[in-house]
């Protein structure tokens, strides 16, 4: 708190004036009194400057607190004041003077009487009296404890997040050390593999093992041709001829043999004509099937069927439905000389002429096991005689088509198309 006006008032001079007597006074009367010589005067300026501090802090309004209590400095002063007036009469008793023990005192007294006025001029009317500053200097000395608590909590809170923010990092780089260690005992491990690997053909010889054939490679997987057929069952097929280049769909063929006609179901026709010995030119229709359909073409043509086998007399229904001539079995010869032919071997093919039709004709054979000869010349004459038309349509036509036959002789388009090789082909060579 400060006490000084912007101008000191007069009293505060006399009250200068006043204590400086005083102490020059109560500092002589000690002195004095002791008869110590510099002791006294030891003993007198420590009282004057214990009094001067006392006046001094009364002025600043410097306060202490005793036991939760504040003293004031103006009570230190009275007392102080009030101690040297007893010292001075008890000079003034010592001296057997009653003046100067009445006088002595009332130096010192009237000297602090004047101080705490002049003190009292040097106040700001509203400033605070010194309790209101006690209490505000314990709200400010507690606000003080607070935020030193807070700010030590604080510190606290912040080292103890420190200390677990380390903690994280040491177990990371724990963490980071073992996978460090572990890949490089990985990757040690691999190179000494492979440092084994290379030396141990040098080192150890793999002993031959004769009874292990040696691993031979994989052989292609078979394309498997398709289990339905490629169109509608009943109808014809278009290119026949792409049949023959291998495995294929489903279907049923009507294959050719004298006055015979095999119906039967395959997926690989060439294999099929190959095994019994004929020609493609024998294939006489092909239709979209599989067995089940196969089973009622023999259903339907039961009647001209030969045995159990599936081979069909080519007349009447069938001869119908194949658009081909109808034929009659050949009769057997009843000439002498006309022996009938030893059975062939087990496992040997029948190998059967199926168009001789500018051949001679040669005596009628007995038949065989299937019904049918190796030599029909009732075939043989009904085509000769088809041949002869076909050729004589050539002659108005040379650029005959097979399809032009077709219409001419009611025939297959594939019959057509052998007619019209053997009537271009020259007499007397080979169909």
């Amino acid at each position: 708190m400060n006490l000084r006006p912007p101008s000191a008032p007069p009293i505060l001079y006399g009250a200068y004036a006043l204590a400086g007597l005083s102490l020059i006074w109560s500092g002589y009367a000690i002195t004095d009194l002791m008869h110590s010589g510099r002791f006294g005067l030891s003993v007198a300026l420590a009282g004057d400057i214990g009094w001067l501090t006392v006046l001094w802090a009364e002025h600043r309004g410097v306060t202490i607190r005793v036991k939760d209590k504040v003293v004031d400095p103006a009570i230190v002063g009275w007392v102080i004041a009030l101690g040297v007036a007893v010292l001075l009469v008890l000079h003034g008793r010592q001296e057997n003077s009653n003046a100067q023990a009445i006088a002595g005192p009332f130096v010192v007294l009237i000297a602090k009487a004047v101080w705490s006025f002049a003190l009292a001029s040097l106040r700001d009317p509203a400033a605070l009296t010194p309790e209101q500053e006690a209490e505000i200097n314990d709200v400010i000395r507690e606000g003080e404890r607070r935020a030193r608590l807070n700010g030590a909590q604080r510190d606290l809170v912040q080292q103890n997040a420190d200390a677990v923010i380390e903690r994280i990092r040491q177990e990371a780089r724990i963490t980071m050390a073992r996978d460090h260690a572990d890949f490089e005992i990985t990757l040690d491990r691999l190179n000494m593999r492979a440092e084994i690997e290379r030396n141990t053909p040098l080192a150890i010889a793999p002993m031959p093992q004769p009874s292990t054939p040696a691993a031979l490679p994989p052989k292609p997987a078979r394309r498997q041709p398709p289990i339905e057929p490629a169109g509608p069952t009943g109808e014809p097929v278009d290119d026949v001829q792409a049949l023959f280049e291998g495995a294929h769909a489903p279907v049923v063929y009507f294959l050719r043999n004298g006055t015979r006609v095999k119906i039967g179901t395959s997926q690989n026709l060439r294999r099929r004509v190959t095994s019994l010995s004929l020609r493609r030119d024998d294939v006489i229709r092909v239709e979209h099937g599989d067995q089940q359909y196969e089973r009622s073409l023999h259903r339907r043509f039961h009647d001209l069927r030969t045995g159990d086998t599936e081979w069909f007399e080519l007349r009447d229904t069938l001869a119908t439905y194949l658009g081909e001539p109808s034929t009659e079995p050949a009769e057997p010869s009843t000439e002498p000389e006309a022996q009938t032919p030893e059975p062939p071997q087990s496992g040997t093919a029948l190998v059967l002429a199926s168009s001789l039709a500018t051949a001679p004709e040669p005596q009628a054979q007995p038949t065989n096991a299937f019904g049918f000869s190796a030599h029909l010349t009732a075939q043989s004459a009904q085509r000769a005689e088809a041949v002869e038309k076909v050729a004589e349509l050539l002659a108005q036509d040379p650029g005959l088509t097979s399809g032009q036959v077709v219409e001419a002789l009611s025939v297959s388009p594939a019959t057509a198309k052998r007619y019209l090789r053997e009537a271009r082909a020259p007499r007397g060579g080979t169909k």
